[in-house]
């Protein structure tokens, strides 16, 4: 955004909110059109707990300039302050693909998945892995993406596992990732590692299992 967005950030920052709209109302009666003051008055709403004058300011700015990130950034947090988990995943992929952005946008990744949007997290996670190669996170993210959609997961969730063998899932996402390359030998020992953490780990136990079935269905045949 510009420096004059950046100037009313800073004014939003410390709290001085009667200032700052009073400078963005200043520059909508000389710039009606400037989607940038919309939003940041939609930022100042928010701020003050004027959620539904937060939400007509951001429409404002939609309207004006329907390509405009920002606006959609400031929406995709509205509507989740508003439990619409679904819309605002949405929204906030739409940002996103306009202007990626690090900042929130792993735990944005995360909540994604939690809504079973493998797809519009999926360029999310890529991003994490380029801009931040060293946060495992962003690879364990990257890798269980790829393993729901039946890619090949192997290398992400290794790297995820070389950077932070403790994320909880990570042995049994790598258990099922082999599984799925039909190494068993590798998936096995994945889901031991699993079960030796947590013996009572139902997702690996029936990993396990469908891992045995599929050896023995080989066997069958």
């Amino acid at each position: 955004m510009s420096a004059w967005s950046e100037q009313i950030g800073r004014l939003i920052g410390v709290r001085e909110w009667t200032v700052a709209l009073a400078e963005i109302d200043a520059r909508i009666a000389q710039e009606p059109h400037a989607t940038e003051a919309w939003v940041m008055k939609s930022q100042v709403f928010l701020q003050t707990d004027r959620l539904a004058e937060s939400m007509t300011a951001v429409e404002c700015a939609l309207r004006l300039d329907d390509a405009f990130a920002p606006a959609y950034y400031q929406l995709a947090y509205l509507l989740h302050l508003q439990g619409r988990m679904d819309d605002a995943v949405v929204q906030y992929a739409r940002a996103f693909s306009l202007h990626p952005v690090l900042d929130d946008s792993l735990g944005w990744c995360q909540l994604m998945i939690a809504c079973g949007q493998y797809g519009l997290a999926k360029p999310l996670a890529v991003y994490w892995t380029t801009g931040q190669p060293d946060v495992a996170e962003g690879w364990f993210l990257y890798g269980t993406i790829q393993l729901v959609l039946h890619e090949p997961a192997v290398d992400a969730l290794l790297k995820a596992w070389t950077l932070d063998p403790d994320i909880a899932d990570l042995p049994n996402n790598l258990g099922r990732a082999y599984l799925e390359q039909q190494d068993w030998t590798e998936a096995e020992r994945w889901f031991d590692i699993a079960l030796t953490r947590r013996p009572d780990d139902l997702r690996a136990l029936k990993n396990r299992k469908l891992l045995h079935n599929r050896q023995q269905s080989l066997r069958d045949h």
